[in-house]
């Protein structure tokens, strides 16, 4: 899974873990069950650690693009991937982000031969992982990245969901 500073030690915490089942269950011994429950904590712990320290991208050209390709089931060519900027933004700049955003396996390209000179069409991935880690990542973004309403006190942002 994840390999962050948050999740290093996951040998320690599951024994740590299991004493606790353990004494929980008021037995004497760690037995089997109490390092399978505690397993089973920290399998949830580290999936939880996986979503939040994944690298991200805080292009927001690459940002733009991966939401457009998600909401874009058919895929977008290049034509429209521009569109999406009103053709404000340079060629050099819309190649970095589609390649940034395939080397990571968020989007697939295919070729199609149409009427002239062939076609690039983009797509988002059909992974669920990296689907659900950038859902998970847009979530976070919008709960709790998001400017105060007028008249609602600053400290309180990150704890309303709007």
């Amino acid at each position: 899974m994840c390999n962050t500073a948050a999740t290093s030690r996951a040998e320690a915490q599951v024994l740590r873990l299991s004493a606790i089942y353990a004494a929980l269950d008021c037995s004497p011994v760690v037995s089997i069950p109490h390092l399978e429950a505690a397993l089973a904590v920290w399998d949830c712990c580290s999936a939880s650690a996986a979503l939040l320290f994944i690298p991200i991208a805080t292009d927001p050209i690459v940002d733009r693009i991966r939401e457009a390709l998600d909401a874009s089931p058919a895929g977008l060519t290049r034509d429209q991937i521009r569109t999406l900027f009103h053709r404000h933004i340079r060629s050099e700049r819309i190649d970095a982000a589609l390649e940034q955003l395939t080397a990571e396996g968020n989007i697939t390209s295919q070729k199609s031969q149409g009427k002239g000179r062939p076609s690039t069409l983009w797509s988002a991935t059909e992974d669920a992982d990296a689907g659900l880690t950038y859902r998970a990542y847009s979530a976070y973004r919008a709960l709790f990245l998001r400017q105060p309403q007028p008249g609602e006190p600053p400290e309180m942002t990150a704890y309303v969901v709007g």
